[in-house]
């Protein structure tokens, strides 16, 4: 972005590298919190503000409050809700990714992967309990079939109130209060490498029902050929054609999602890789990519400012 910007003649910096007395603009990713200093420099100084949202509301709950937004110019958000009521507020903005589509076609040796952090919510939308719900029924019906990566799967992780993340903090270090997973392998510290020992991916966002709302879990898997089993945004077949992954809604069971799994030929596997790929090398996946999203951006950040 710092080089696209350049070409423009326009230098963007961190505050730590401009001063915000030199500021024409200032951009906040995610909101800032109303008592952030540099955010009410803005405001009493008639700078012009620009947010970016890339959190999912179960974490960043400003996301969809709209009264929380009126000191910003302009807002780039995946949220497709807010899109849709726009009154010139906002504009669609996606994770993005250097897309890549280089992975090796074939039936892979290992089967289901998950790579995520062990977390808690008490949000209605969140899908961190049901992510544990798979991990364990495959602990308890099918060992050696699901692989777990990620950081906390060793302790357990109470919920964020103030004793707990008391409790997490001293569990993180001492490890007192443990977990026992016999699918837990550690961390990882490139996914690339390891999904592409795998068949399937298990895809989960962090919440789920939020239009656009699509991180880069499912993109990850994408790029290694790894099937995505996909929970998250509802309208997610919108953004990936539906024969790139497989969605986790259509069974009613983990059981049945199993056998599903365990039925597809070595060709069915192929056949999904190949749509991957075919989708990857497409115009469709260009509103994921980094130039698109610097491209926004800046475009976005010039239109409402007129001292560029």
């Amino acid at each position: 972005m710092k080089d696209e910007a350049k070409k423009r003649g326009i230098n963007i910096g961190t505050s730590h590298v401009i001063n915000k007395e030199e500021a024409d603009a200032m951009v906040f990713l995610d909101h800032p919190g109303i008592n952030n200093e540099m955010f009410q420099y803005g405001i009493k100084n008639d700078i012009p503000l620009f947010l970016i949202t890339l959190e999912s509301p179960i974490i960043k709950s400003e996301i969809f409050s709209t009264e929380l937004h009126n000191a910003f110019k302009k807002i780039l958000t995946w949220s497709d809700c807010l899109i849709a009521n726009d009154s010139g507020k906002y504009t669609k903005i996606n994770y993005s990714y250097n897309i890549k589509a280089n992975f090796e076609l074939g039936k892979r040796n290992r089967d289901l992967i998950v790579i995520s952090g062990n977390k808690v919510s008490k949000h209605p939308q969140e899908l961190y309990s049901e992510r544990l719900r798979v991990i364990k029924w495959y602990e308890n019906h099918n060992r050696g079939y699901l692989d777990l990566y990620g950081t906390d799967w060793d302790i357990k992780i109470f919920h964020s109130n103030i004793l707990g993340l008391i409790v997490n903090k001293i569990n993180r270090k001492y490890k007192l209060i443990k977990n026992n997973y016999s699918s837990y392998k550690g961390k990882i510290k490139r996914k690339a490498e390891i999904l592409a020992q795998y068949n399937f991916c298990l895809c989960f966002e962090n919440a789920y029902g939020f239009s656009g709302y699509i991180t880069e879990k499912i993109f990850d898997s994408l790029m290694a050929g790894a099937i995505p089993i996909y929970k998250g945004a509802d309208n997610i077949a919108e953004y990936i054609p539906k024969n790139c992954y497989i969605n986790y809604d259509d069974f009613s069971t983990i059981g049945e999602m199993h056998k599903f799994l365990t039925n597809l030929t070595d060709n069915e596997i192929v056949e999904y890789q190949l749509a991957i790929r075919k989708f990857l090398s497409s115009s469709a996946v260009d509103v994921f990519s980094i130039e698109t999203f610097v491209k926004t951006s800046i475009e976005t950040i010039i239109d409402q400012t007129k001292c560029f």
